[in-house]
């Protein structure tokens, strides 16, 4: 196959996007991953946290913490998708068991701020691994 013709078998996809070709020799061209990761900086939310959390652990009573991490996750990836931006803002890491939410974890388990804990305990409460939701009375 000749250069020419790989070249532009590669680039058809993208045609209708110049700035995201793909040269079969180079990376693509426009936005590096670097450039993209400084333009999608989200606020971490603890107060949106807590209540997703609390709202996931009255949907599913025998919630652990890797299930809300889960939930939480898949949530936060759909909302991006449909409206540009995340539901909590936290930043997911991978891990074996699949991806956990940072800040969120922190205050999953009572290693976050005073006052982020105190807003989180407000919500849920968290027993071993069990995480269920505290009956509020306010309306």
């Amino acid at each position: 196959m000749s250069r020419r013709r790989r070249d532009q078998r590669s680039n058809a996809p993208f045609r209708h996007y110049p700035d995201l070709r793909y040269h079969w020799s180079r990376p693509i061209i426009g936005n590096t991953g670097e450039q993209t990761a400084k333009m999608l900086r989200f606020r971490f939310n603890a107060e949106k946290f807590a209540n997703a959390v609390a709202f996931l652990a009255q949907a599913c009573p025998q919630s652990t913490k890797l299930t809300i991490c889960k939930h939480l996750y898949l949530a936060d990836k759909e909302h991006l998708v449909r409206y540009g931006r995340p539901v909590i803002g936290d930043h997911y890491y991978k891990l074996p068991h699949g991806p956990v939410p940072t800040r969120g974890l922190n205050m999953l388990r009572g290693k976050a701020g005073a006052a982020e804990n105190a807003l989180f305990e407000k919500y849920v409460s968290v027993i071993g691994d069990s995480v269920q939701s505290q009956a509020t009375g306010e309306s």
